[in-house]
């Protein structure tokens, strides 16, 4: 980042110039160092030159907004844009704003609101400033990422640190001594720090990064809980492997790790890994260095293991005095004392007393106080939830509306809580949070508090809550009104799923509920939810997950999804069938046809029951489950089900209905196996006619269709016609799916079937050895497909070995 002259560079419209030398006035007085064209743009100068030397000067922007700084034709954006593109995540805080009027705050710049200066009494408008002083003044951590930018390795991605970090000095100079002297193994030793929610371990590794910088070359954080494969691929161009844009993932992961593998002083940092399994195939063998951070204490012989404590007292009282400006070393003592120790309660009391003025005396007190209250009923908890939760209870006069939006996040998982999220089914949720999570700049002055308190942490817009303070929010949410914010996150998850089969463009974000749907499902194992929405959320994403090849993820969530209907609503209800016809599906793309077919005559069965004889979701089972019976190769059974389905669907819709020529191309295909092959491409070509009309050129539903109208040309001869039909199909599935889809492969195969039968033999093997490589990934040796273009391989390819 390099040396800073000033704090502060100032950033304001013409119409808050006097707001703004007030703000800049304050924090010279209490010890800042500013940059303000008022006081440092000479008459005579170039405005722009001047701008530009006062930003890169300054170590962090403070932008003083109204409705006039985000006018176009200001110079106020480019200042306001050049800060955020340093530091985009706002891990650096190089951007601050502060509203000098009421205004709007247009993404993405929303979380970098510090607090609002308008409408403020004198000293109101003082104690902000000043709070804003000691919030940006002077940062450890800054300053250790200068001194990596200074002497460090040149491939680094790695967070900063916190500023107060603490201690640890004995566990850092351990787990330097335990990798140094297993790395000279010939296999990378990795050390595994495990500890519970709150402890510190990922600040460890952090400061473990910082302070060891100069000993590698390459020093790269991963986050392993939910990013694992694709922050490891990241690194692609920085160890020069070459991954054209569609290159599979899986390649571009072998290809580092085998590039890792070539050379030493790198060192890989796995955070929040929850088991081995979960980097083994990411984990280099040889050459460098494995840093994991994880709750879970058994990694047997992948990594040596290092438990990380609670802090020593004299770390706990450093770190309060450090973080919070107290001189007050008996009350910090004691204070630690009563949270024993806990770096996550520390760092929460340090938070309180830096948004309140409390002493830490005062502190002390009242949280005395209240834990008498809290437990004036009720045996104390054993384990460090008490020390949370005592703080979360002091806390919880502090936040306002901040009380219902953290209860919310109560009940979902830890990370990835956007408002969008929160406020997508306003109308289930209490009036006063529903206009908060609704209002962008009300939600972003919440937001900003529940940080002030280190409640939350947000990036991006993202928010993230610390588990063990879930769970004490969850504890301190009387019983008759707990299972009241169970309901509404529920129905808030099932309704933020935008889930929409013939609209790929859903798949993802419904993928992305799945966290949630499940944590709203672990919380609501005993609560019977009216109108199923826990299993619906889990229903709707299970299938995203399908569509989007993740089958054995789907399969589990598609389970879950059925036991919560069946617990919920009971085995007959029509919920339990259909997530069972979804589940089927799944379970036939991975090969399990018996326990397919199984659950659609299941579903079919309670169909017939629950619906008329006509009814089109009846229709939609029949056909599922030919689909099976075609597979199973019991052909005549498939053809009596497909036309009871098109009879059924030719009454109840129109007869360009895209469930129509879904039949018409299931049909097709059994007609083609029971070698009517003339047949089937007249049913092809109606079900390829309607749906070229009913969706976009690159839908995915035309892809699969063009796949089955290239078989029948195939079984008529018509070769060149097939292979223009699947080439056409594959670069549909090429430009929506993954490179490493199942139903890619699936054309694939096709596609080298054809080549071969041209002549294109090289090619042939080319698309044969593709489509093998993702079945055996993500389907497995044993899988039926991947035994199918095995044998094609053993057949005509001499250098195929599986």
């Amino acid at each position: 980042m390099g040396d800073f002259e000033y704090d502060f560079f100032i950033s304001r419209a013409g119409a808050d110039k006097e707001v703004a030398v007030r703000i800049a006035d304050l924090l010279v007085a209490a010890g800042r160092k500013v940059y303000i064209q008022d006081y440092d743009f000479a008459i005579g100068h170039d405005f722009l030159e001047r701008m530009e030397n006062g930003l890169g000067r300054s170590r962090r922007v403070l932008s003083v907004v109204s409705e006039a700084y985000f006018d176009e034709s200001r110079f106020t954006l480019p200042e306001l844009r050049a800060a955020f593109r340093k530091d985009p995540s706002g891990r650096e805080r190089r951007l601050v704003i502060v509203r000098a009027a009421d205004c709007t705050i247009p993404d993405p710049y929303g979380s970098r609101v510090f607090d609002d200066l308008f409408d403020r009494d004198d000293e109101t408008f003082e104690q902000t400033v000043a709070d804003l002083a000691a919030a940006f003044g002077e940062n450890v951590s800054e300053v250790a990422a200068e001194k990596v930018s200074a002497t460090g390795p040149s491939v680094w991605n790695v967070p900063l640190p916190n500023e107060h970090f603490t201690g640890r000095r004995a566990l850092l100079d351990e787990l330097g001594r335990r990798l140094d002297s297993e790395a000279t193994m010939a296999v990378t030793q990795s050390a595994a720090m495990h500890g519970m929610g709150g402890v510190g371990k990922t600040q460890v590794a952090l400061r473990f990064c910082y302070e060891h910088a100069a000993e590698y070359d390459l020093v790269w954080w991963i986050d392993a809980e939910t990013e694992a494969e694709t922050d490891f691929a990241a690194l692609a161009d920085e160890v020069g492997v070459e991954a054209p844009p569609g290159t599979d993932q899986r390649e571009v992961v072998a290809a580092v790790r085998k590039a890792l593998e070539q050379r030493d002083r790198w060192l890989l940092v796995f955070d929040n890994a929850e088991k081995p399994e979960a980097i083994r195939e990411l984990r280099p063998q040889f050459g460098g260095h494995v840093l994991v951070t994880s709750r879970n204490p058994k990694w047997g012989k992948t990594a040596g293991t290092l438990s990380v404590e609670t802090w020593t007292r004299p770390e706990s009282v450093e770190f309060l005095a450090t973080a919070t400006g107290r001189d007050e070393p008996d009350a910090a003592d004691a204070l630690a004392a009563e949270l024993g120790d806990l770096p996550l309660a520390l760092a929460q009391a340090a938070g309180y007393v830096e948004a309140t003025g409390f002493t830490l005396a005062e502190y002390l007190e009242e949280y005395l106080d209240r834990r008498e209250a809290l437990w004036a009923q009720e045996a104390a908890p054993e384990d460090y939830a008490k020390t949370v939760a005592t703080t979360w209870e002091l806390s919880r006069q502090e936040i306002g509306d901040g009380v219902d939006v953290l209860r919310l996040c109560a009940f979902l998982a830890p990370e990835g809580i956007t408002r969008e999220l929160l406020a997508a089914r306003p109308e289930a949720l209490p009036k006063k949070l529903a206009k908060t999570l609704t209002d962008a700049l009300a939600f972003n002055k919440v937001v900003a508090r529940l940080r002030r308190f280190s409640l939350v942490t947000a990036e991006g817009g993202v928010l993230s809550v610390h588990r063990l303070l879930q769970a004490v929010v969850r504890d301190g949410i009387r019983k008759q009104d707990r299972e009241d914010w169970l309901e509404r996150a529920a129905r808030t998850v099932y309704a933020a799923v935008p889930y929409d089969q013939n609209v790929p463009e859903t798949w993802g974000p419904s993928a992305q509920m799945v966290t949630h749907a499940m944590a709203v499902d672990g919380h609501a194992k005993t609560v019977r939810l009216e109108g199923n929405p826990v299993g619906r959320a889990l229903d709707e994403s299970g299938q995203a997950l399908h569509d989007l090849g993740q089958y054995s993820l789907a399969r589990e969530v598609l389970l879950s999804a059925v036991e919560v209907a069946r617990t919920d609503l009971g085995d007959e209800h029509v919920d339990v069938a259909t997530s069972c016809s979804n589940l089927a599906l799944v379970e036939k793309d991975l090969g399990n046809l018996g326990e397919a077919k199984r659950l659609l005559e299941r579903a079919v069965e309670s169909g017939t029951e629950a619906f008329e004889a006509d009814h089109p979701t009846l229709a939609v089972r029949y056909s599922n489950l030919a689909v099976v019976e075609r597979d199973l190769g019991n052909l005549g059974e498939a053809k009596r089900l497909l036309e009871r389905a098109i009879e059924i669907e030719e009454q109840a819709f129109e007869a360009d209905h895209p469930t129509l020529a879904s039949s018409y191309s299931n049909l097709a295909m059994v007609e083609q196996g029971l070698g009517n092959v003339r047949e089937a491409k007249r049913l092809m070509g109606r079900a390829v006619e309607i749906e070229e009309q009913a969706f976009a050129a690159d839908h995915p539903t035309l892809a699969v269709s063009y796949s089955n109208l290239a078989t029948v040309e195939q079984g008529l001869g018509n070769l060149g016609e097939a292979k223009r039909l699947l080439e056409r199909a594959v670069e549909i599935k090429e430009r929506v799916f993954e490179a490493d889809h199942p139903s890619l492969a699936f054309t694939y195969n096709n596609l080298a079937d054809v080549l071969w039968r041209l002549g294109e033999h090289d090619a042939a093997r080319l698309h044969w050895r593709t489509a093998y490589r993702i079945f055996s990934t993500r389907l497995g040796v044993e899988h039926p497909n991947t035994k199918v273009v095995a044998e094609w391989l053993r057949a005509y390819d001499p250098d195929f070995d599986g």
